[in-house]
């Protein structure tokens, strides 16, 4: 019988779990706010990235970190089209990558709740399956963090529910020439156009339709959802950049596609990455996310008839898991996997809702409080990653605000328009005119292809950064070659404290072309007084 209580009808619980949304990201910005002097910081240098390339699209209709140049340093496609468009509108103003972001959380939490109204899930099972993904994913901090991968949850979810709901349609029709509605292929492409991750899981997809002899449906899947990524692909191809971004090809865990390679990934790295994390909570969800999967799937087959959406569901969630754990690079901040722990977290928790009193009251005393354990066991790291993003957050942001930001007014106010080369290159391109040598590669083609093609060397990047008549760099001294720096004029050093964000604490000041030092230092000493009180300056 429905609830007739006003916060369990359908608009109650859509205002309280757009308060349980809202409420920690007014709570956390209040407290970085106060930290930054009312500057608004992000947690992940990134962001800057996707505004640079968003100001530029908007400003001289030019995709890259600088005016004129192309370059292919976003792992999305449609993402820095929103934002530009924003920006056409109101300006290059920080701001806009969060509210986007809370739109598109506002936007997930509606039409999930609306999805579980129609799998006939009690009012109190929605408002808690909304609020376990709200903490899990966790969602509020995506969008603080500023990334489309809010976004990429909203279209993941909206894909997969679409694909297994036509599947499940068909199959109980009995037709032999029934098609996926224009919905799937349209949710499909946005899926793919937000981040590149998506094909895995339209490859499933597609594969189950292969398995119901679908085969036509299964060619016009991959063709249309991956539309936005041949296209753009061909962009990039033609202004002299790989088809892929060159975020997706440096950042990837796949392995080196020779005959030792192979045979070590399959003989160790693989067991490694299913089963053991080198950075902390991240990978250990997501491996618990993996044996959540299937096992729900074996408890409940029986209660879900062949062909049901939610096995569809369960299974293409596995594969996908499994192959992100497999070819996907470890990341401190939880965002890679947070797609697939949201959109689990939803399944699992319908799954759950629907068939666990049939299951519970069939079985003995020593099964239940068995399975009780079980699920607390393996849904404890899950839990733990919520809370270690949530405690690092206020922390990330200030650690970018104290680094990272202050690089790049720094720069906007020196070297405004002059070519520096830089370790991290967000807060730089966003504040500067984008004339940029990026070491890492994001950034640079020539740098991408000198790592991809295994000539990067300090030799190389001296070239380099000679050629283009570099002056001055902005580096990490860890991630880069000693040999290199050796060659460069240390003039000084900023450490920040309780560093959780950045890529070290030290990041340190170069004159690339010797005449360049004294005037390094002199600007340098000139803008030590508007750094924040923590960072401690050092000169050389």
């Amino acid at each position: 019988m429905p609830s007739t209580h006003p916060l369990l009808k359908p608009t109650g619980i859509i205002v309280l779990s757009i308060l349980a949304f809202l409420l920690p990201i007014a709570f956390i910005e209040y407290s970085v706010l106060q930290d930054t002097h009312g500057t608004l910081a992000y947690p992940i240098d990134d962001t800057f990235i996707h505004l640079a390339i968003a100001k530029n699209i908007a400003l001289y209709y030019n995709w890259g970190i600088n005016a004129h140049d192309f370059v292919s340093a976003s792992s999305s496609i449609i993402y820095p089209v929103i934002l530009a468009t924003a920006v056409k509108i109101a300006g290059p103003v920080a701001v806009i990558p969060l509210l986007v972001n809370i739109s598109a959380g506002v936007a997930l939490i509606i039409v999930v709740q609306r999805w579980l109204q129609r799998q006939a899930v009690l009012p109190t099972a929605q408002l808690l399956i909304l609020l376990a993904m709200i903490i899990l994913t966790p969602l509020p901090v995506l969008a603080i963090a500023g990334m489309e991968h809010v976004l990429q949850i909203l279209f993941c979810f909206l894909f997969l529910t679409s694909f297994a709901g036509d599947l499940e349609r068909g199959l109980a029709s009995g037709q032999p020439k029934w098609q996926l509605s224009w919905k799937v292929y349209l949710y499909g492409a946005l899926f793919t156009a937000t981040r590149y991750e998506a094909i895995p899981m339209i490859g499933f997809a597609a594969i189950g339709l292969l398995l119901c002899r679908r085969y036509l449906s299964a060619v016009q899947l991959v063709l249309y959802s991956l539309l936005p990524i041949f296209l753009f692909g061909i962009f990039s191809l033609y202004h002299g950049n790989y088809f892929f971004p060159n975020s997706v090809l440096l950042k990837s865990g796949m392995p080196p596609m020779t005959m030792d390679g192979l045979i070590d990934f399959f003989t160790d790295t693989l067991y490694i990455k299913l089963s053991y994390s080198i950075v902390g909570y991240n990978t250990i969800a997501t491996q618990r996310i993996l044996l959540l999967l299937p096992l729900s799937y074996l408890v409940f087959i029986r209660q879900m008839k062949p062909g049901s959406a939610y096995r569809s569901m369960l299974l293409i969630l596995t594969a996908s898991v499994l192959l992100h754990l497999s070819i996907t690079g470890y990341a401190h901040f939880p965002r890679y996997e947070a797609y697939l722990i949201g959109v689990s977290s939803l399944v699992l928790g319908v799954v759950l809702a629907k068939y666990t009193g049939k299951v519970w009251t069939s079985q003995r005393s020593a099964f239940q409080y068995i399975a009780v354990f079980t699920l607390i066991l393996l849904v404890f790291p899950v839990f733990m990653r919520s809370k270690t993003a949530f405690g690092e957050m206020r922390q990330a942001c200030v650690n970018i605000f104290e680094q990272q930001y202050q690089m790049g007014q720094f720069l906007h106010q020196y070297y405004y328009n002059e070519k520096a080369a830089i370790g991290d290159i967000g807060a730089v391109s966003y504040l500067t005119a984008g004339n940029i040598i990026d070491l890492v590669g994001l950034a640079n083609i020539n740098i991408a292809r000198s790592r991809r093609e295994h000539y990067n060397s300090p030799d190389f990047l001296d070239y380099l950064t000679k050629k283009e008549a570099v002056k001055i760099a902005v580096v990490y001294d860890v991630f880069n070659y000693p040999a290199l720096l050796s060659r460069w004029n240390k003039i000084a050093t900023w450490k920040i404290p309780n560093n959780v964000a950045c890529g070290d604490d030290i990041v340190s000041f170069y004159a690339v072309d010797q005449s360049a030092g004294p005037l390094l230092k002199s600007n340098l000493l000139a803008f030590q007084p508007l750094l924040p009180k923590e960072v401690v300056v050092k000169y050389y």
